[in-house]
């Protein structure tokens, strides 16, 4: 299938097909109450996910089309896997914690990913506003106005993570 597909849209839309193939083979081996099998393929569909991911980055060689297009399969399987790894966190022993955890947690870069690529803002308007909001004792306008220039979804997840964290927002 990888080498006939020959845009690079087609190329990534196939490697996130194989991955969610690894993925589904997971669950079934979960099912299967086959644990070691389960932590393995997972693993493997995490790793191909993250290079997707990494791969696909750098946008330059697509279309505005082919990245809204793309954006939206990359939400489509990252919310299906996310709601699937959640049920299989509840299936599972705690031994396979840890790469569901993981698994996770590239769902999640899949989101930002696929949000990056279909062009919608790095954070939420009104998100924006609550940030402006801030006064200059709680976030100095520098800072504000780093955050706000975030361009990415995950640099913006990790931003706003930190001024949670702070109690800010």
């Amino acid at each position: 299938q990888f080498a006939t597909a020959v845009t690079p849209q087609r190329r990534a839309e196939v490697r996130i097909n194989q991955a969610k193939e690894r993925f589904g083979e997971a669950y079934y081996l979960l099912g299967k109450k086959d644990e070691e099998g389960f932590k393995d393929v997972l693993g493997v569909y995490t790793e191909r996910m993250q290079d997707i991911y990494n791969d696909i980055a750098s946008t330059e060689n697509l279309s505005t089309d082919a990245k809204k297009a793309l954006g939206e399969k990359l939400t489509q399987a990252a919310v299906e896997q996310n709601t699937l790894l959640q049920q299989a966190s509840s299936l599972a022993s705690g031994d396979v914690a840890t790469p569901i955890s993981a698994a996770l947690s590239v769902t999640t870069q899949g989101i930002d990913r696929a949000a990056d690529l279909k062009g919608e803002p790095a954070i939420p308007e009104d998100i924006k506003n609550k940030i402006e909001a801030l006064s200059s004792d709680m976030l100095p306008d520098e800072k504000k106005q780093e955050i706000l220039s975030i361009d990415n979804r995950l640099e913006a997840r990790l931003a706003l993570g930190a001024l949670t964290g702070t109690g800010a927002l």
